[in-house]
């Protein structure tokens, strides 16, 4: 059965220092419990204040991709940590092999895709998730 992560945007965060407080996003995974890393990394990135809602979004955005993508490929997106460079290299050959009609997404977008999973998974290592990336 393929798997489902969820990603939500939440007021629970609306008592704390996190902005915006009605958009902050939570990453759950099919069984509807929350993914701490993904969903702590979006609340860092709520809490600094040089990021707007919309690269907030654009950023969860993609790490939620990569986590569905991983969910439809039996590799469950709660297991985010076990990403290798060969997980990265399978994802990069999926966005490529699956363009559509006007050849997206661009070699350069998929790039800004796998920068942002890099920027997310030194986060992790900075906040003490073990990986293999």
């Amino acid at each position: 059965m393929e798997g489902k992560m969820h990603l939500f945007n939440t007021e629970g965060l609306k008592d704390t220092d996190v902005l915006p407080k009605h958009s902050v996003p939570l990453f759950l995974d099919d069984d509807f419990q929350v993914m701490e890393g993904p969903s702590y990394w979006a609340i860092d990135l709520a809490q600094k204040k040089s990021r707007s809602i919309e690269t907030l979004k654009q950023y969860t955005t993609v790490l939620a991709r990569f986590l569905q993508w991983r969910d439809d490929k039996g590799i469950e997106a709660r297991n985010w940590q076990l990403t290798d460079e060969d997980v990265i290299k399978a994802y990069i050959g999926y966005l490529m092999y699956n363009r559509d009609l006007m050849g997206r997404p661009s070699n350069k977008t998929i790039e800004d895709y796998i920068a942002t999973l890099s920027y997310f998974f030194k986060w992790a290592t900075e906040n003490g998730y073990k990986h293999y990336w």
